[in-house]
């Protein structure tokens, strides 16, 4: 890997909506990053350590019993996201990383001297009043 982007520096605490196009690849996606932050470090991972994360960290997630996580990992192998090593273990592409880095960054910085960053968006100051901008739809 050749990426210089650390785990930390993504935000998994929000949703990956609209980073991947599916759902399904958004949530594994999201795993696999926390997972990688547990470590502090870019690894290799396997599909059994990704359900242990979420049978120890939310064992009532309903969607992990109706999606099939094999099938998630093939179709994020054939998009080119992950890397299938053969031996029942998986790797994340600079490419994956740097998506979630550029959709996700833990530290969002504000445009220069109007706005603010709030939690759900942006918010245009002006000397005594302020209002509130939404975030760019994608």
């Amino acid at each position: 890997m050749k990426t210089k982007i650390l785990p930390e520096d993504i935000d998994t605490k929000g949703n990956f909506l609209n980073t991947f196009g599916k759902l399904e690849y958004e949530l594994m996606v999201r795993l696999i990053v926390e997972k990688c932050q547990r470590f502090n470090r870019w690894d290799h991972f396997s599909l059994r350590g990704i359900l242990d994360l979420v049978e120890a960290d939310c064992p009532e997630h309903i969607i992990w019993r109706t999606l099939c996580p094999k099938a998630i990992l093939n179709q994020l192998v054939e998009n080119g996201w992950i890397i299938d090593e053969k031996n029942g273990y998986y790797n994340i592409t600079d490419d994956l990383i740097k998506r979630c880095h550029e959709r996700h960054p833990t530290n969002k910085k504000a445009p220069p001297n109007t706005l603010e960053q709030s939690r759900t968006g942006w918010r245009k100051v002006k000397k005594d009043e302020e209002y509130f901008v939404p975030p760019p739809s994608e």
